[in-house]
């Protein structure tokens, strides 16, 4: 968080759309370290709503890690340069919930 605070402005952070058992701590967590880095925490949003479509259009960069939902056109056309979407998994061959595991289990490639 610090290598990016130090070269590029945050605007904002959220969490998972839907709240899950194997990541209740994410939520706390990640709010506690924008606090102490001055960045506005959001929590839980629906990525594909109007008030973040307009939040994206203000930014140059969307980086999307471990979110639950589709993202839709409106939100990944929004940003001057785009949308960097990370994922544990080959998509689409592994999404969704532990898309490692199923990797391995089925002998497929793991993103």
């Amino acid at each position: 968080f610090s290598v990016l605070a130090a070269r590029y402005q945050i605007a904002f952070a959220t969490t998972k759309k839907r709240p899950v058992a194997h990541a209740d701590t994410l939520g706390p967590r990640l709010a506690e370290l924008c606090a102490a880095h001055g960045v506005e925490f959001l929590g839980s949003v629906d990525a594909n709503s109007e008030e973040m479509v307009a939040r994206a259009k203000m930014t140059d960069l969307l980086v999307i890690c471990g979110y639950d939902g589709i993202l839709k056109s409106p939100v990944l056309d929004a940003p001057k340069h785009g949308v960097l979407n990370t994922h544990l998994g080959m998509l689409p061959l592994n999404r969704g919930c532990c898309p490692t595991l199923w990797a391995q289990l089925h002998g497929m490639p793991q993103g």
